[in-house]
């Protein structure tokens, strides 16, 4: 049991250390701004010192079996010796060669008693390890199966039908969801956060698998879809743009490098509106970006991943929230980007940002999984309900 508790500790005492300093990497700025440097470094090394402690008592319980042997097998010498004297004080010297005989059989098996010991406690040590490998692999996962239908293009629609959703050990996230996204229009979600919004956007590039309900491409149940013939209609632009440290025509093209053109990679920038600013690089387009972009402003990293997703010419865009954290100038060059990019796709956007999403055919406003309402902006602040008291909050006049 001691050994045991030890090894759950140590599992304990390595995960805060990983924690720590994967926290301190990645909040860098927020840790120098606020003068924070002191509290990470204490705990970090309270961290490090914790898992020492328990790895120091580890290597002395692991050794103790041998010691305690060797303890008991001098005391048993001793005290037989002792005895066998008393006893028989006349026959010890012809008894002595047979103890001997014996005590050098007892010290030969010594090492693997020992032995043994160990390895109880080592095996009762990395229990914990082994319980959390067998949890991991015990536990429930969506294995996406690949379907066999082969996906040319979309022809009418894509169309949620009572669609049913929850992430493992969640409250439902959809639930009887139904809309339609038809080919060539616009479609809006909009809705609070935790309303379920960006899950649509994830079941669509089947990266989850609905619980319950159907998602139908053109008719066609999608699990019934080859995924990457499915993947390869769609351009997908999220917040968190994924920027990775190469040239700026390596992550424009980045998932087609197979098909790596040089011609298609500046009509993409173009059409992305993010020509003019890759030129004014030294290196224009083989500019390397740095570790998660950081040569990029947030703008530019945006318009990056719009080239991106328009370099395989999509028939369905989606964007998610991809505004919601730009200044206001980047906003209105990626809105303008969106509505140019919207004349003859697919488009679904899921926006956090009302006053990016007025021209929508069709918005959807979401709330707990549920669809509330939904038409076009007009209707719906005529309506004054949902989307009306939505976009009221956020500071812009309804009747705007």
């Amino acid at each position: 049991n001691i050994s045991y508790n030890l090894g759950k500790g140590r599992i304990v005492a390595g995960e805060k250390q990983n924690t720590l300093l994967n926290e301190a990497i990645s909040g860098i700025r927020q840790v120098k701004v606020y003068g924070s440097e002191k509290r990470w470094i204490k705990e970090f090394f309270q961290a490090m010192k914790d898992y020492f402690n328990l790895a120091k008592r580890d290597v002395v319980w692991m050794n103790l079996p041998r010691s305690l042997l060797e303890a008991i097998s001098v005391m048993l010498v001793s005290v037989t010796i002792i005895i066998t004297k008393i006893i028989y004080p006349g026959e010890f010297l012809k008894i002595f060669p047979l103890l001997g005989a014996f005590f050098y059989a007892l010290e030969r098996m010594m090492p693997s008693l020992a032995q043994l010991g160990s390895l109880r406690i080592q095996i009762a040590g990395i229990l914990p390890q082994l319980e959390l490998i067998k949890r991991v692999i015990a536990e429930k996962s969506d294995n996406i199966i690949d379907g066999r239908k082969e996906m040319a293009q979309l022809e009418k629609t894509i169309q949620f039908k009572n669609v049913n959703f929850s992430y493992p050990g969640r409250a439902k996230v959809l639930k009887d969801f139904s809309v339609v996204f038809p080919k060539g229009k616009v479609t809006a979600i909009v809705g609070p956060s935790g309303a379920g919004k960006s899950t649509i956007a994830d079941l669509v590039v089947r990266l989850f698998v609905a619980d319950s309900g159907e998602i139908l491409i053109d008719d066609i149940n999608i699990r019934d879809l080859k995924i990457s013939t499915w993947l390869k209609n769609i351009g997908f632009v999220t917040q968190d743009t994924f920027i990775f440290n190469d040239t700026i025509a390596g992550n424009i093209v980045f998932g087609d490098e197979a098909d790596k053109n040089m011609d298609k990679t500046i009509e993409a920038a173009k059409v992305a509106n993010a020509h003019n600013f890759i030129m004014e690089f030294p290196d224009g387009y083989n500019t390397i970006v740095g570790d998660r972009g950081m040569k990029l402003s947030g703008g530019q990293r945006q318009r990056i991943a719009i080239a991106r997703a328009i370099y395989r010419k999509p028939e369905v865009l989606i964007f998610d929230e991809a505004t919601s954290s730009l200044d206001n100038v980047s906003e209105k060059i990626i809105q303008q980007t969106i509505h140019d990019l919207s004349k003859g796709h697919t488009v679904i956007i899921i926006a956090h940002r009302l006053s990016t999403i007025i021209d929508a055919d069709n918005i959807v406003g979401l709330d707990k999984g549920k669809v509330i309402e939904q038409g076009t902006h007009k209707a719906l602040i005529d309506k004054k309900g949902f989307y009306w008291e939505l976009y009221s909050h956020q500071g812009v006049k309804p009747d705007e």
